[in-house]
């Protein structure tokens, strides 16, 4: 009979999923690949292989977003390392703004348009970012500006879509 459904059917009908797990499952499907997934052409996973590894994925962490990188940054240089991965792991491969990243805020006010994106202890600063993602990057000016002991590699950097490498 048509429009009714008989109670074996009921059975094996999957129960109608809430907004949030609609949600969840796009954000999913969404996400940084999953252990054993292949992986397009041109990313950093592909070249290693093109099947991530539960390891990799456990070591890179969540793929930042621009905001993400510049919280990570100021907590990393303000001293806050607590909860945080290494920052020579972190997944930089979603970001594309790395300007002021790691500029001094030495001499400038409160006020000043650039203040609020420059981290104040970043004078110091010499970790390794080498394996950092850049392929995404359109944007690095101003990225050291002003933090003297940064001398660290960064030959293996893909620049390749930065447009703004001014400063």
């Amino acid at each position: 009979m048509m429009g009714f459904i008989e109670p074996e059917q009921a059975e094996q009908a999957p129960a109608p999923m809430r907004m949030e797990q609609e949600q969840a499952a796009a954000a999913e499907s969404e996400a940084a690949p999953r252990e054993g997934e292949v992986v397009p052409e041109g990313t950093a996973e592909a070249e290693a292989g093109g099947i991530v590894l539960a390891e990799e994925l456990e070591r890179q962490g969540p793929a930042l977003t621009n905001e993400t990188l510049r919280d990570w940054v100021k907590r990393w240089c303000d001293g806050f390392h607590e909860g945080l991965p290494p920052i020579s792991t972190w997944n930089t491969s979603k970001v594309t703004d790395m300007s002021w990243l790691f500029a001094v805020r030495q001499g400038w006010m409160k006020g000043d348009s650039y203040y609020d994106s420059c981290v104040p202890e970043t004078a110091s600063f010499n970790d390794d970012i080498s394996a950092w993602d850049t392929s995404n990057v359109t944007n690095m000016s101003w990225m050291f500006h002003r933090a003297s002991s940064f001398n660290q590699p960064l030959s293996d950097w893909r620049v390749d879509n930065v447009t703004n490498m001014s400063g």
